[in-house]
């Protein structure tokens, strides 16, 4: 849908991924995050409480490996590899705070935060407060938050991956029977927050971990526990709802791009709705173009080896190749004369796989800049950087990374061989640019010069008339002061000899003020004028 030249596509996915996994747990009283971060700053600062921690594990014969990791708030789904150490640690933890800090320390317990963390391990809920959480990323998000830091392009295929998503979670908490034949936008209606459209408690999917662990919990404990697990769900959907993408009919065009969506009807409908929403792209010829070029894209006979990654496992897992290098293959085919065979249609897709299904490329690009930006190379300028970069990327896409493996051809050779003497032929360049915008500036510099100085001259002449000004009404207040200093003591009136002395002390302070700042006035005036018979 162009707005004003642009096309929308919804807000970076992760972030309201993200955001919604937040605000699920933030709904709830479990307060995971503070509790988390309580343990974490308990160690983070003293070396000596690492130390007690270690003794503490091998004094009940547990395996210590890594340290606890820390939990940051705005990355909220990656609570769950913290959540994991903490369990693979919990009985050190557990040791270390209810057995061996109160034996020796006899005034922990007057420690607020130690106090939280107490409460918080004793708290038979906890563990499996966790291992739903754990149940939740391990399921759902992590594939979504690993499939959405891809570099390759995937805009063809985000409106799918959002549609399965939010089924997934609904399938986790809302009756089957409300999402049977349930897709896209029709996810929507689904009044998943009535309590006849939720699954029983039975059903209701928590990890057979989570469930192993409210075994342990009272009747009134196990109803508040299966409470809060449906605020979560119930909010991560209403969430998802309102942010995901589900009603941009733009991306859910852009499917139509999958190799295996070429022999579907509806995909001609779908390439002529995105190359009429486009914005300045195409003509109206050129779109129409497109549905020619379409159809015979439909009937070409494309060989499953541009698409398809030809594999020898015995799992009958099918891999598919990246979108961009099939669109490669097809870009490159040609008519019986020679010519390309699509024209327009190599334009639009081009344009439509550039469109991006995140801001993680982006946010990878500043995480490259700064480790290109050590304290050690801070001078570089913007023109340096980007050749390192245009060099890291090209080592990425000719090598895979691995420098020995890029292609030594003649045009690597020869561009090697003059990159001295372009760097040399670009700086002479630049100096010839400077000198003439030297000689540019020098010709009207010394009018400019004259009228700053001019100008300046102003203000402080201005500045010197206001500071006398407001010396002669201090002046005439240490006068006025004097004169009732004198007349109270000639009358002995005690409270008018108080407000005489106010005035004097005011006066004389202002006075004071006033006197160093017309010196400094006059001594910039006098060497200003200076400046100026120069």
């Amino acid at each position: 849908m162009p707005v004003l030249g642009l096309i929308s596509i919804g807000s970076c996915p992760l972030h309201v991924i993200h955001g919604s996994f937040r605000k699920g747990f933030k709904s709830t009283v479990w307060f995971i995050d503070e509790s988390i971060n309580d343990i974490w700053f308990w160690f983070s600062r003293s070396s000596a409480r690492r130390e007690d921690f270690i003794s503490a594990a091998n004094s009940i014969n547990e395996t210590y490996s890594r340290f606890l990791a820390r939990f940051v708030v705005t990355r909220w789904i990656e609570v769950g590899p913290v959540i994991e150490r903490i369990i693979d640690q919990w009985n050190i933890i557990k040791e270390y705070f209810l057995t061996y800090l109160p034996t020796i320390d006899k005034k922990i317990e007057s420690n607020d935060k130690y106090v939280r963390i107490k409460n918080f391990i004793t708290d038979k809920s906890t563990l499996a407060k966790f291992h739903f959480i754990l149940f939740l990323y391990q399921t759902i998000f992590k594939r979504e938050l690993v499939w959405l830091q891809q570099e390759q392009p995937l805009v063809h295929l985000l409106y799918g991956e959002c549609c399965n998503l939010l089924l997934n979670i609904m399938l986790s908490f809302v009756k089957e029977e409300l999402l049977k034949d349930k897709e896209g936008s029709d996810l929507l209606s689904v009044p998943f927050e009535l309590q006849n459209s939720q699954k029983n408690n039975v059903n209701i999917d928590i990890g057979e971990t989570t469930r192993t662990y409210i075994k342990d919990l009272s009747v009134s404990e196990k109803t508040n526990f299966f409470q809060d697990i449906r605020q979560v769900y119930c909010t991560m959907t209403k969430e998802l709802t309102k942010s995901l993408p589900l009603k941009n009919d733009f991306l859910r065009h852009l499917q139509c791009l999958q190799p295996l969506a070429r022999k579907e009807e509806s995909s001609r409908t779908s390439i002529m709705y995105l190359s009429r929403h486009v914005p300045h792209l195409l003509t109206n010829e050129e779109v129409d173009r497109v549905g020619a070029e379409w159809r015979v894209y439909q009937m070409a006979d494309i060989p499953e080896e541009w698409f398809r990654k030809i594999t020898v496992s015995s799992d009958n897992i099918i891999e598919y190749l990246p979108i961009d290098k099939y669109w490669y293959q097809i870009f490159s085919t040609t008519t019986s004369i020679g010519t390309p065979q699509y024209v327009v249609l190599t334009k639009l897709v081009k344009c439509l796989l550039s469109l991006s299904h995140g801001n993680s490329d982006v946010e990878r690009g500043f995480s490259e800049n700064n480790h290109l930006v050590s304290d050690d190379r801070s001078s570089l300028n913007e023109v340096s950087i980007n050749g390192l970069r245009a060099t890291k990327a090209g080592v990425k896409f000719f090598g895979g990374g691995k420098v020995h493996i890029v292609p030594t051809t003649s045009t690597l050779l020869s561009n090697v061989k003059e990159a001295y003497s372009r760097y040399t032929k670009d700086n002479e360049q630049q100096q010839k640019l400077i000198k003439s915008t030297d000689v540019g500036n020098g010709k009207r510099g010394p009018d400019t010069e004259h009228e700053l100085l001019e100008e300046k001259e102003t203000q402080l002449i201005n500045e010197q008339k206001n500071l006398q000004e407001e010396l002669t009404k201090a002046t005439n207040m240490l006068q006025e002061g004097t004169t009732r200093l004198a007349a109270a003591m000639k009358n002995k009136t005690f409270d008018d000899i108080g407000t005489a002395e106010v005035l004097v002390t005011a006066a004389n302070g202002k006075l004071a003020a006033l006197k160093t700042q017309l010196i400094e006035n006059n001594e910039n005036l006098n060497r200003l004028r200076k400046k100026q018979k120069k």
